[in-house]
């Protein structure tokens, strides 16, 4: 493993222009460093190119990334198929407006609603990853249970009321 002077020598020298190569990718680019650099204090010996072995490291952090991400969007998307029904004769939703509906609610209440519905999860569990009360987790699912109606139906949420 590198000893702490050759680390911190190798990002004050090149984490600045490795993030700038990397953010042009897209992603979580500053964890994309971050991740590069860890896996530079692994290796025994520093490499002939550093900046191109950690580019080589954080690209392939981000191309792993949005892979992943793209395979979660297309199961929860073809679940999703099963999960919501329009009124009437216009039928199943597309799984692409239900994985748009979802990416437009806030970050809490899409999380929970995906451990809830395509994870299986009780409320106890989410309550305990998302670090809230249950009550909290569930008017959470309530309140984006109501905003992805509004979005996948059009109509106005005071109109239910």
């Amino acid at each position: 493993m590198l000893d702490f002077e050759q680390l911190e020598s190798a990002w004050v020298k090149y984490s600045s222009q490795l993030l700038l190569i990397l953010r042009p990718l897209g992603g979580p680019t500053e964890d994309a460093v971050q991740e590069a650099f860890i896996a530079l204090s692994q290796v025994d010996l520093l490499p002939d190119s550093p900046l191109a072995w950690l580019v080589t490291v954080g690209r392939n952090r981000l191309i792993q990334w949005k892979r992943g991400d793209r395979r979660r969007q297309n199961r929860q998307a073809l679940v999703a198929r099963n999960w919501f029904e329009l009124s009437g004769s216009e039928g199943l939703l597309q799984a692409e407006e239900v994985a748009a509906a979802l990416s437009r609610l806030p970050p809490t209440e899409a999380e929970i609603i995906t451990m809830r519905i395509w994870g299986d999860l009780t409320f106890d569990e989410i309550s305990a990853i998302v670090g809230q009360s249950r009550s909290s987790t569930h008017r959470c699912y309530q309140r984006g249970l109501a905003l992805l109606r509004h979005q996948l139906s059009g109509v106005s949420l005071d109109e239910h009321s």
